[in-house]
C-alpha cells in the first residue's frame, strides 16, 4: 500500500514537473528583446510614396511605404501582396506572418491559419523566397521560425501586436477595399500618377 502511494506521488510530482517546464519553455517573455533570435531594426516614422522600394529586410519591418495599407485585421492573403503596403500594415501595430509557399504544408499552413483568422491586428501572406518556412514582421522587429508550433509565434504576437512601445502610428488595420481587391507583388501603387489612387489612405502620415 506504501509503495503504490509512493508511485503515485511520484508520478504525481513527474507530471507536475513537466507541466512547469513545458510553461516555463512556452512562455511569454518580460520583452521582445528576451525572443531568441529575433532581429531589431531602428526606422523611424516613414512617409509615403507610391514607388517601388528595397527594403534591407526581407520581408521589411519599416521604412518608406505605399499610402493604403493591407487590410491586416484577420486577412488571410492566397497570394502575395504587394511589399510597399504591407509595411504600411506595420506601422499601425499589425503583425505580418509571412511563409514559404514552396515549402510549407497544407496542414501547416491550416495551423497558420488558426493564428490569424478573426484576429485584430494581424495578417498572413506567402512570400517567395523566404529564407525559413515562416517569417513574422512588426515595425522594426523580425523572427524567423521553421515550425508551427515554435512558441516563438505566440510570444511575437503577445508582445508585439499594437505594442504601444513599438507602434509608431496608433491606427485602424481595417481596409475592406484592399481586402476585395489586394495590390500583388508586382502591382503599381494605385496612388501612383494616373491610378485610381489609393482606396484607403492614411493622413496623418507625412508625406517626404
Amino acid at each position: 500500500m506504501i509503495a503504490a502511494t509512493v508511485a503515485v506521488l511520484l508520478f504525481a510530482g513527474a507530471a507536475i514537473g513537466y507541466a512547469v517546464y513545458q510553461a516555463n519553455s512556452t512562455g511569454i517573455p518580460d520583452s521582445p528583446q528576451d525572443i531568441e533570435g529575433i532581429t531589431v531594426a531602428e526606422y523611424a516614422p516613414e512617409g509615403h510614396v507610391a514607388s517601388e522600394q528595397s527594403y534591407p529586410e526581407s520581408p521589411g519591418v519599416g521604412g518608406l511605404h505605399d499610402p493604403e495599407w493591407a487590410d491586416c485585421d484577420g486577412a488571410i492573403y492566397d497570394n502575395q501582396i504587394r511589399e510597399e503596403n504591407a509595411v504600411h500594415s506595420l506601422e499601425h501595430g499589425a503583425v505580418w506572418i509571412a511563409y514559404n509557399p514552396d515549402a510549407i504544408s497544407d496542414a501547416d499552413l491550416s495551423v497558420l491559419t488558426e493564428y490569424v483568422a478573426n484576429q485584430p491586428y494581424i495578417f498572413m501572406s506567402p512570400y517567395a523566397g523566404l529564407s525559413s518556412l515562416i517569417s513574422l514582421q512588426t515595425w522594426n522587429h523580425q523572427v524567423f521560425v521553421d515550425a508551427v508550433d515554435d512558441p516563438r509565434i505566440t510570444q511575437f504576437i503577445q508582445l508585439l501586436r499594437q505594442n504601444p512601445e513599438t507602434t509608431p502610428e496608433q491606427a485602424t488595420c481595417t481596409n475592406p477595399a484592399f481586402l476585395t481587391d489586394p495590390l500583388l507583388e508586382g502591382d503599381p501603387s494605385r496612388a501612383a500618377e494616373g491610378g485610381s489612387g489609393p482606396a484607403v489612405t492614411d493622413p496623418a502620415a507625412p508625406t517626404p
